[in-house]
């Protein structure tokens, strides 16, 4: 739940500073460099829904524990009840092309 408030302070303190600071070797915002370069593999029960809605869906990627407590027995499920705004769109890259674009698999 961290992501979405962090890298829009990056982003905010890059605007304020740019000017202050010699920074040409960036040529993104702060936040893209962290939206292209981290991933991030919730617990299951963890507002996944309310992540995807702030943008998170380029980052977030499905993993378990199971069979271990912190897994549950239907990481699956819990995932999905806690997503039941998602696309289909954001599903995929939840669940698939997230791996893919981290592994760089086609």
């Amino acid at each position: 739940m961290w992501f979405s408030s962090w890298v829009r302070q990056l982003d905010q303190a890059h605007r304020a500073f740019k000017r202050l600071q010699d920074l040409p070797e960036l040529s993104q915002v702060p936040s893209a460099y962290a939206y292209e370069r981290i991933k991030i593999t919730p617990f299951a029960g963890e507002p996944i829904g309310w992540m995807l809605a702030q943008d998170m869906d380029e980052v977030l990627m499905f993993a378990s524990d199971y069979p271990h407590h912190e897994g549950t027995d239907d990481p699956i499920g819990r995932f999905e009840r806690a997503m039941p705004e998602a696309s289909a769109r954001q599903k995929d890259r939840f669940y698939r092309d997230n791996y893919k674009a981290l592994f760089a698999l086609s």
